[in-house]
């Protein structure tokens, strides 16, 4: 699972890369499913409106980023996305 590794690697991903807002919104359910798959890491999650590119979710490990610094990946992402 393309997520799980993403989340081990780096502690974070967000709907954009990964399944859509759909299954983030419902960060339960994307939980169970990594936990059946063996991810045994807490994750966090957060959430904001960006202008021009609307709401993104994500979730992260919190022993290895905070939400400040998860934020600040997700501001970078959709910079990126728009120039890309």
């Amino acid at each position: 699972m393309e997520l799980q590794t993403q989340l081990v690697n780096q502690g974070y991903a967000n709907d954009g890369q990964y399944l859509g807002s759909v299954a983030f919104e419902e960060k339960e359910k994307v939980v169970q499913d990594l936990r059946e798959v063996g991810y045994t890491q807490h994750l966090d999650s957060g959430s904001h409106y960006f202008t021009n590119h609307g709401q993104m979710y994500w979730l992260f490990d919190p022993s290895m980023l905070t939400d400040s610094q998860a934020h600040h990946l997700t501001k970078k992402w959709v910079t990126d996305f728009k120039e890309g």
